[in-house]
């Protein structure tokens, strides 16, 4: 396992904890708390969904920088051969 998807894991189990020990422990009604929840969750929704954009983003441009090394190796290559 990648030491991100254990950190993520690992944060995750954080977040339960935390999440659940807030609930056992909150001074304020049920449905103030529900609402600090709903909105939380939201928040955190969109960040995942911003971080997932940019791991993609990432791959992405990872597997065209390949493809570029490959095809300049490969200009090299011809290039060598044509001189000898």
């Amino acid at each position: 396992m990648s030491s991100n998807l254990r950190l993520f894991f690992t944060f995750t189990a954080g977040v339960a904890v935390g999440l659940a020990a807030g609930l056992l422990l909150a001074p304020g009604r049920g449905d103030e708390t529900r609402k600090v929840l709903a909105n939380r969750a939201k928040a955190w929704r969109e960040e995942l969904g911003q971080n997932a954009s940019v791991e993609k983003l990432s791959e992405v441009a990872k597997d065209a920088l390949e493809r570029i090394s490959e095809y300049a190796e490969k200009i090299r290559r011809g290039q060598k051969e044509l001189l000898n």
